[in-house]
């Protein structure tokens, strides 16, 4: 009888540590349900729901916020020689720029931040090597010592950093110097 009475009570015991320890299958399916990528990739015609027009995509703080949700967005004023224009900073690392205050065209989308790539698989901090063997046609500018990796046809292009470069800035560097100086993707430019 006290067999009986420890069975009964042991048994349902076992079967309730049994059901606990294995997961249901909707929690292994969640569990092995793979992280959706939430990646925005830059094309030559829109950077991810954008839509990238010369001359006509308007910017707003709204629309970006509406675009990029979970960023922060901030407008300010850039001054130059010509007319000032606006900035929109969305989290760290983006920053979209104006032909001019008044109308708010875009003119220019500049990526400093590692979490963003380009439809060609560019991110920033890749090296020279890496960058040529996604696009073999670009070519080298130097435009007021800055470093761009260029394609003639193309509204992406990129700036590059020398790394172990210790000597006075050049007008012109070469792709060689690229090579050697082992540069970097400093920043990726949609204009």
């Amino acid at each position: 009888m006290k067999r009986i009475f420890f069975a009964s009570m042991i048994f349902p015991f076992l079967f309730f540590c049994a059901c606990s320890n294995n997961p249901s299958e909707s929690t292994q399916n969640k569990e092995n349900k793979p992280e959706v990528s939430t990646t925005i990739i830059l094309n030559e015609a829109n950077f991810g729901q954008l839509i990238l027009k010369k001359n006509s995509t308007i910017l707003s703080e709204k629309n970006l916020q509406k675009l990029f949700k979970g960023h922060p967005v901030t407008e300010s004023v850039g001054h130059q020689d010509g007319p000032n224009f606006t900035l929109f900073k969305v989290g760290d690392g983006l920053t979209f720029s104006t032909e001019n205050a008044e109308t708010n065209i875009i003119n220019k989308v500049y990526i400093t931040n590692e979490d963003y790539t380009d439809e060609y698989g560019v991110h920033v901090g890749d090296n020279f090597n890496d960058v040529l063997s996604r696009r073999t046609d670009l070519e080298l500018k130097t435009i007021h010592y800055h470093i761009y990796l260029v394609e003639p046809t193309s509204h992406v292009k990129y700036e590059m950093q020398l790394q172990n470069y210790n000597a006075p800035d050049k007008d012109e560097y070469t792709m060689e110097d690229l090579e050697q100086y082992n540069a970097i993707v400093e920043a990726i430019i949609w204009e």
